[in-house]
């Protein structure tokens, strides 16, 4: 069962996320840098409560899929944010959007990076006394 205090964290931080990605969809930006880090942060929140909630210790094969959802994420977000703009130009193009989706093998190898520096560091159990 994990602790209460890792859980509470984990629901802000899913809240924080969330609102991070409101603030970042008004906002006029043609660079998908901002979409691109919105991804990874979706995605370590995901792979983080996929983690917590089965009770694994991190698995390699979790943060190879969370690194693998990085690129559809921010490609989702992306056309998700023309879509609501509704300008006769879209914000990105077709162009940006499948550079996001060929940066996939990076991100799918710094999942497995992540979820490997997760493995080595193996926090002290929490003694109940």
């Amino acid at each position: 069962m994990p602790h209460l205090r890792t859980l509470l964290r984990l629901r802000f931080a899913g809240l924080g996320v969330g609102v991070l990605i409101l603030l970042w969809l008004p906002v006029e930006d043609l660079s998908p840098r901002s979409a691109l880090a919105l991804g990874m942060l979706l995605s370590a929140w995901l792979a983080a409560r996929a983690c917590i909630q089965q009770s694994f210790h991190s698995p390699l094969w979790i943060w190879a899929i969370g690194g693998a959802a990085v690129a559809p994420l921010a490609a989702g977000l992306v056309i998700f944010k023309s879509g609501l703009h509704g300008h006769g130009i879209p914000d990105f193009t077709l162009a940006q959007v499948a550079a996001i989706l060929q940066q996939s093998p990076w991100f799918i190898l710094g999942g497995l990076l992540v979820g490997a520096g997760f493995r080595l560091h193996r926090p002290a159990p929490i003694s109940e006394e």
